[in-house]
């Protein structure tokens, strides 16, 4: 799949997990196509990383929620509530699966997937999606590479459930600026809300890009 072209498209919100150097690290980011959807901003509040309205906009569960929780060595990210099931320090693929399966995919027409990733202590990374079913996956780590997936096709006029292997990028960003910033510029420049990234250091180092 090209991955250029995916995000260039339509992807929604996407997960993307790997190595820098030796360093673990993640990004996630937002696209939008509504004014509702596009007037957020992601917020970095020390281990904890929330996607936000404007400014005296409304918020709603479904476009507002914390997306990342760092904690030691360990990071969860998720495109909604369902992190509050999965940032949890036992974490494995079948827990991942489960948690995936309770929470099912979003109640709005597209059936947007809910995905989720987590990084935990021994660079073990895991990758999940849920739509019509649970799949998770533990991800073979690669310097200098990362393994994503999102909740679109890339199809701006009639978006599908991502449904696909995990998808891979190069990168040579090393810290979590030039992460967050790489993926930004990646995406469909009249459709991008935020990119966020972060990198484990002897801490984990957060960093939001927004277009807001």
């Amino acid at each position: 799949m090209d991955i250029e072209k995916l995000l260039a498209g339509y992807p929604g919100r996407g997960i993307f997990l790997g190595l820098t150097g030796t360093s673990p690290c993640f990004a996630y980011f937002v696209t939008g196509r509504s004014t509702a959807s596009m007037e957020r901003r992601a917020v970095v509040d020390g281990s904890h990383v929330r996607i936000e309205p404007l400014q005296g906009r409304r918020s709603d569960a479904l476009r507002h929620y914390e997306c990342i929780r760092t904690s030691s060595r360990s990071a969860f990210i998720t495109n909604g509530s369902h992190i509050a099931a999965i940032a949890r320090p036992f974490m494995n693929k079948v827990l991942l699966a489960e948690a995936l399966r309770k929470a099912g995919h979003e109640k709005d027409g597209l059936k947007t997937p809910r995905i989720a990733g987590a990084i935990l202590p021994g660079n073990r990374m895991y990758l999940g999606i849920v739509s019509s079913h649970p799949v998770v996956r533990k991800l073979e780590t690669k310097t200098g590479s990362m393994s994503g997936i999102v909740t679109y096709n890339g199809d701006v006029s009639r978006p599908e459930p991502f449904d696909a292997a995990a998808l891979s990028v190069p990168i040579r960003a090393e810290t979590p600026e030039t992460l967050a910033r790489f993926f930004f510029d990646m995406l469909n420049k009249d459709l991008r809300v935020c990119a966020v990234a972060g990198v484990l250091k002897e801490q984990w180092h957060l960093h939001a890009v927004n277009r807001n």
